[in-house]
């Protein structure tokens, strides 16, 4: 591996831990996180999203654009921050197959 490469690989790997610091900050103090996210397809959207339970790839989440329970995996995710003018509320879940057996963590919010 180059070095540029190497360099890119570290800064893609802080960036995730910095991630899933936000989602599990998002979950455990009930806060909607503002976030760029990346489709497969490579199609880009901002989302706020109030996290519901999360494990170590991916992440369930209520979406608010959508208005509906979406899953996001980690290292899709381009850019992530708190949105201190939206407040969560509480949301009925159940975790989809790709949290439910890895599950980390869950939000109060989640019933």
């Amino acid at each position: 591996m180059t070095k540029t490469i190497q360099q890119q690989v570290i800064l893609r790997q802080a960036l995730i831990s910095t991630i899933h610091d936000y989602v599990k900050s998002g979950a455990s103090d009930q806060k909607v996180l503002h976030l760029t996210y990346q489709k497969d397809n490579g199609e880009t959207s901002v989302r706020d999203i109030e996290v519901l339970g999360y494990g170590p790839r991916y992440f369930d989440a209520h979406d608010l654009l959508r208005g509906s329970m979406r899953t996001f995996r980690t290292d899709r995710v381009l850019d992530i921050k708190f949105n201190t003018l939206l407040g969560p509320q509480p949301r009925k879940y159940s975790a989809s197959s790709f949290v439910d057996s890895n599950m980390i963590g869950r939000s109060k919010l989640a019933k």
